[in-house]
């Protein structure tokens, strides 16, 4: 009686400790950096979804992803209140490449998203990320 008892209970702990593993994984976004350009120059996130961006820049010299504050929208040149409105960046050297991980905003919309380094707005390097209504479920960028 012990016996199926004890059994009872490993199995009962082996399948608490499986259902664990199983996590939803964070969906990936692809950023690729070229001179002067990003590729995709859209991207998608769920609202408040947990975001691993893959960097790669692809160029011949530093260049920036920043994501910025829903409902702004950067001119060139870029000047110091425009960096305030960061809502998360990176930058990469030139042949650098790296995995980072944000949360997506709260509010779904489009943001503007730069590289804020001088000169790099002027000549297109800007694209946007889609954040949409929090499901439950992963979006990956497209």
């Amino acid at each position: 009686m012990f016996a199926n008892r004890r059994m009872l209970f490993i199995l009962m702990f082996m399948l608490l400790v499986l259902a664990g593993c199983g996590g939803e994984k964070s969906p990936v976004v692809q950023v690729r950096m070229e001179d002067f350009r990003f590729s995709p120059s859209h991207w998608k996130a769920e609202a408040g979804s947990q975001v691993t961006v893959r960097v790669d820049n692809h160029g011949a010299i530093e260049h920036e992803w920043m994501i910025l504050k829903r409902n702004y929208q950067a001119v060139a040149p870029i000047d110091e209140s425009d960096r305030q409105q960061a809502y998360w960046q990176t930058r990469l050297d030139r042949n650098q490449h790296g995995e980072f991980t944000f949360v997506a905003p709260d509010e779904p919309g489009e943001y503007q998203v730069i590289c804020s380094i001088p000169g790099h707005l002027e000549l297109g390097m800007a694209g946007t990320l889609i954040v949409t209504p929090a499901t439950g479920e992963a979006v990956a960028g497209r």
